[in-house]
Protein backbone atom coordinates (compact mmCIF):
# COMPACT_ATOMS: atom_id res chain seq x y z
CA UNK A 1 0.00 0.00 0.00
CA UNK A 2 0.94 3.44 -1.07
CA UNK A 3 1.74 5.79 2.32
CA UNK A 4 0.03 8.25 0.89
CA UNK A 5 -2.97 6.45 0.20
CA UNK A 6 -5.65 6.94 2.51
CA UNK A 7 -6.68 4.26 4.46
CA UNK A 8 -10.76 5.34 3.76
CA UNK A 9 -9.98 4.10 0.07
CA UNK A 10 -8.74 0.98 0.67
CA UNK A 11 -10.56 -1.54 -1.22
CA UNK A 12 -11.75 -4.84 -0.12
CA UNK A 13 -8.91 -6.71 -1.71
CA UNK A 14 -6.36 -4.00 -0.21
CA UNK A 15 -8.32 -5.03 3.24
CA UNK A 16 -7.16 -9.08 2.67
CA UNK A 17 -3.83 -7.75 2.50
CA UNK A 18 -3.16 -6.70 5.67
CA UNK A 19 -5.82 -8.64 7.21
CA UNK A 20 -5.82 -12.64 5.79
CA UNK A 21 -8.29 -13.70 8.16
CA UNK A 22 -10.93 -11.36 5.92
CA UNK A 23 -10.57 -13.33 3.15
CA UNK A 24 -11.02 -16.99 5.24
CA UNK A 25 -14.46 -15.04 6.32
CA UNK A 26 -15.64 -14.35 2.13
CA UNK A 27 -14.25 -18.14 2.21
CA UNK A 28 -16.77 -19.59 4.64
CA UNK A 29 -19.17 -17.25 3.22
CA UNK A 30 -19.39 -18.41 0.15
CA UNK A 31 -19.73 -22.18 0.94
CA UNK A 32 -22.39 -21.81 2.91
CA UNK A 33 -24.76 -24.29 1.56
CA UNK A 34 -28.26 -23.11 1.38
CA UNK A 35 -30.49 -25.89 0.11
CA UNK A 36 -33.27 -25.17 2.75
CA UNK A 37 -36.72 -23.18 1.75
CA UNK A 38 -35.66 -20.81 4.68
CA UNK A 39 -32.54 -18.96 4.84
CA UNK A 40 -32.40 -15.18 6.31
CA UNK A 41 -28.98 -13.45 6.02
CA UNK A 42 -29.29 -11.40 8.88
CA UNK A 43 -29.25 -14.03 11.68
CA UNK A 44 -26.46 -16.10 9.33
CA UNK A 45 -24.31 -12.68 9.79
CA UNK A 46 -24.97 -12.29 13.35
CA UNK A 47 -24.26 -16.01 14.40
CA UNK A 48 -21.58 -17.07 12.26
CA UNK A 49 -19.22 -14.39 10.94
CA UNK A 50 -20.20 -10.66 13.23
CA UNK A 51 -18.38 -11.70 15.77
CA UNK A 52 -15.24 -12.64 14.32
CA UNK A 53 -15.75 -9.80 11.49
CA UNK A 54 -15.71 -7.35 14.34
CA UNK A 55 -12.25 -8.45 15.53
CA UNK A 56 -10.99 -7.90 11.93
CA UNK A 57 -12.15 -4.49 11.21
CA UNK A 58 -12.94 -1.70 12.33
CA UNK A 59 -12.96 0.27 15.74
CA UNK A 60 -11.99 -3.30 17.48
CA UNK A 61 -9.88 -4.75 14.82
CA UNK A 62 -6.15 -6.08 15.60
CA UNK A 63 -4.76 -3.82 12.71
CA UNK A 64 -4.83 -0.22 13.57
CA UNK A 65 -5.10 0.49 10.02
CA UNK A 66 -8.28 -0.98 9.56
CA UNK A 67 -9.77 0.29 12.86
CA UNK A 68 -11.82 3.03 10.70
CA UNK A 69 -15.04 3.41 9.96
CA UNK A 70 -14.46 3.32 6.33
CA UNK A 71 -12.68 0.03 6.80
CA UNK A 72 -15.38 -1.60 8.25
CA UNK A 73 -18.10 -0.01 5.89
CA UNK A 74 -16.65 -1.67 2.99
CA UNK A 75 -15.39 -5.06 4.25
CA UNK A 76 -19.31 -5.43 5.82
CA UNK A 77 -20.49 -4.46 2.53
CA UNK A 78 -18.72 -7.07 0.47
CA UNK A 79 -19.16 -9.74 2.70
CA UNK A 80 -22.41 -9.39 3.53
CA UNK A 81 -23.47 -9.23 -0.25
CA UNK A 82 -21.80 -12.38 -1.07
CA UNK A 83 -24.67 -13.85 1.84
CA UNK A 84 -28.03 -15.55 -0.34
CA UNK A 85 -30.69 -13.60 -0.25
CA UNK A 86 -33.21 -14.09 2.77
CA UNK A 87 -36.10 -15.82 2.22
CA UNK A 88 -39.29 -17.19 3.76
CA UNK A 89 -37.54 -15.29 7.23
CA UNK A 90 -38.93 -12.30 9.68
CA UNK A 91 -37.34 -10.54 7.84
CA UNK A 92 -39.18 -10.15 4.55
Amino acid sequence: MNPQQSTSALTFEQQCELEPRLSGLASEIRALSTHSPRFCANRTWGRNFERRFNCLVGWYAWNPTLRTEEAYNTAFRHLYRLLPACRDCACL
